[in-house]
């Protein structure tokens, strides 16, 4: 695990329709930013997403970390999963 967030990160959403379930995940921020990247079906936005995270040095944990964040409140990914996020990035307890 990195010791602090990522400013952003790639997620696909279940249940948003194919071309369009996309997003990104910017530290800090509510709400996920819909993008225009077309990687098809859930399973193969999945595959290039996770690839695409990888080669940016965020993984899983942090991207879950990051998902969380911006739909619930950044309160929560302290509480859970030990970031504490701050305005130059999060450190990890």
């Amino acid at each position: 695990m990195t010791d602090h967030l990522p400013e952003r990160c790639f997620v696909v959403l279940p249940g948003v329709p194919t071309r369009q379930n996309v997003f990104v995940c910017v530290r800090g921020e509510l709400g996920v930013q819909a993008t225009r990247m077309d990687f098809g079906d859930y399973e193969a936005a999945t595959r290039v997403v996770r690839e695409l995270n990888d080669a940016l040095g965020v993984g899983p944990i942090a991207v879950r970390a990051m998902l969380v964040g911006c739909l619930t409140g950044w309160n929560r990914v302290q509480r859970e999963f030990g970031f504490e996020c701050r305005p130059m990035g999060a450190t990890v307890h």
